[in-house]
């Protein structure tokens, strides 16, 4: 995109790192974020997601390419209040308590104390830790001290909301609290792009899908067309007792993509496959206690361009 033409909030113009072994982090890359917009950055490990969103809130000069926000380059002097960042690895003060980590964060942004107070003690209660909040960090689990990360990256309002790999670590509920928050903040104006592994969980709650494979776009484009691609086919879970023989795993192998786990296996199957041609080839030898027919989510189709592109084998 030419410079300045660019009328998306966020305007990321033919950006590439390089680094000093001569290996590219990301390439080339080029995309428009608008603001209300909640991103689902995905992709296999090591495709550059990390180095993306480090670049993208400034920790990193890219090599080549700029960043804009508003038309104004984002790079180490972007002011603190507007962009929320939470990275990959904890980046806390390890001498402050949970709530001076948190309110310390607010303090830097410009935030005014009575408002800094306020707001800190709300964003614990949301990630879970207000009842923690007079303990010492380094007391804290690692799933705990990833909370303090979290808050500290909300606790400021600020426009654009960068969190990479938020949930690990957090339990389901707290998760589930978190991206209801994200996709409140997007719905209010904020831009949120969320690194993440946990497909499921960010399928309920993304606008658009940013798919990246060795630090280049793969795909940018709204979930409702990453999943158009996928509409001619259904997921078919199913839950059993016993054990599949080789020769059950081999016919099934034939037929359709498929995961086991657990006594447990999914399935991606043609929309107008009958499920007794599944259960006539396991039947005999399991007894099948569960049966769920689903339309592919972002986690089915994200598995299916990556065999495409063959970053995935079968089973």
């Amino acid at each position: 995109m030419e410079k300045n033409s660019c009328k998306a909030a966020i305007c990321v113009d033919h950006v590439s790192l390089k680094y000093y072994n001569g290996v590219y982090g990301i390439r080339d890359i080029s995309v428009a974020l608008n603001k209300g917009e909640l991103i689902a950055l995905i992709g296999a490990n090591g495709a550059g997601k990390s180095t993306f969103l480090n670049v993208l809130c400034g920790l990193l000069q890219p090599t080549e390419g700029d960043i804009y926000y508003d038309k104004k380059i984002i790079d180490v002097s972007t002011p603190f209040h507007q962009i929320g960042w939470s990275k990959q690895t904890h980046a806390i003060d390890w001498y402050l308590n949970v709530y001076d980590n948190v309110f310390f964060g607010a303090r830097m942004s410009g935030m005014k104390k009575k408002e800094a107070k306020q707001r800190t003690l709300e964003v614990l209660e949301l990630v879970g830790l207000l009842e923690l909040k007079d303990r010492d960090v380094d007391a804290l689990s690692g799933g705990q001290q990833q909370r303090v990360q979290i808050a500290r990256a909300l606790v400021h309002n600020a426009s654009i909301l960068i969190l990479d790999e938020p949930t690990t670590g957090l339990d389901a509920q707290t998760s589930e609290n978190l991206l209801n928050h994200l996709r409140e903040r997007a719905n209010d104006g904020v831009i949120v792009i969320v690194s993440s592994h946990d497909l499921n969980l960010v399928d309920a709650f993304c606008d658009k899908v940013l798919l990246l494979k060795e630090g280049k776009i793969v795909t940018f484009e709204s979930k409702q067309q990453f999943l158009a691609r996928y509409v001619d086919k259904e997921v078919l879970t199913i839950a059993y007792e016993g054990d599949l023989p080789p020769v059950a795993i081999q016919q099934l192998e034939e037929i359709a993509y498929f995961v086991e786990n657990d006594h447990q296996i999914r399935l991606e199957i043609a929309r107008e496959m009958q499920v007794g041609t599944i259960i006539r080839i396991i039947d005999p030898y399991v007894r099948v206690v569960d049966i769920k027919r689903d339309s592919p989510g972002l986690r089915e189709a994200y598995l299916e361009v990556a065999r495409e592109k063959g970053e995935v084998t079968q089973g």
